[in-house]
């Protein structure tokens, strides 16, 4: 597997940044947020599905135009997404309701719609063409929110963005995880704005470490994201200060190869 990241700051600020998304094998596209900007109308074309996390704009604000894309593209297909049955509940009523963006589930294109949502259920291992994904449950404000492990031949790898806890079923996965030493996770806002991180279901570093002291000892990388732009040097030295180099920037970019 190759998982490309195309954004992972916690806002859209300028060309400088974009939210969270990232290509698998060029085909699956996971979380849509405005990274998935970077993509050529070529690229896009060849998104099969979209993985999404959970239903705030910042991760699904570029749905409506990869699945634009797909309207005259070779093979006559549209995008599939694949979420928790609230997290489509959301997008139709907020962004596919016919104002605010066409109702592409009732629009076809060669007999098949623009865009359809496919249910996944947490924990139970979905297999796209190949690629064994399994999503798993993480807490974050009040609306039901996933990571996913992706399953390599030799590598399992978790991508989790936003979140605040890990219940104690997704910590009791994770260490049943074959080979898992690798994932992403968010840390939104420095220490000393663990006011608005809880408020709105984030991380600051103090909060990542007691998560990060629950995760397996043979997790060796992780790679924070979603950052708050206007604190990005003050959590990153924050970071630093507590976890040395373990915990590193996710950037956009940034290829990792998952075996």
């Amino acid at each position: 597997m190759r998982l490309k990241i195309l954004g992972a700051e916690g806002a859209q600020c300028g060309r400088s940044c974009a939210s969270i998304s990232a290509l698998l094998d060029d085909r699956v596209l996971i979380d849509a947020g405005t990274g998935a900007f970077r993509l050529s109308l070529a690229e896009m074309e060849g998104v099969q599905d979209a993985l999404i996390t959970h239903s705030h704009l910042d991760h699904v604000a570029m749905l409506c135009f990869v699945a634009e894309c797909k309207i005259g593209a070779p093979g006559g297909h549209g995008l599939r997404v694949r979420c928790l049955p609230e997290t489509a509940d959301a997008i139709r009523e907020g962004l596919l309701n016919g104002r605010i963006w066409p109702d592409f589930e009732n629009i076809q294109i060669g007999g098949a719609p623009i865009l359809t949502f496919s249910h996944f259920r947490m924990l139970e291992e979905m297999d796209l063409d190949g690629l064994r994904i399994t999503p798993f449950p993480v807490l974050h404000s009040d609306i039901p929110t996933a990571g996913f492990a992706l399953h390599g031949g030799r590598e399992s790898f978790a991508f989790v963005s936003d979140m605040f806890a890990m219940p104690d079923e997704t910590h009791a996965y994770l260490e049943s995880l074959p080979n898992f030493r690798r994932m992403t996770i968010e840390c939104s806002f420095p220490d000393g704005k663990e006011d608005i991180a809880r408020a709105s279901g984030h991380l600051t570093p103090s909060l990542l470490e007691k998560v990060v002291a629950r995760l397996p000892q043979r997790v060796e990388e992780i790679y924070y994201c979603h950052v708050k732009p206007r604190y990005e040097e003050e959590v990153a030295a924050q970071i630093r200060q507590r976890f040395g180099g373990r915990v590193l920037p996710l950037q956009e970019g940034m290829v990792l190869e998952i075996p």
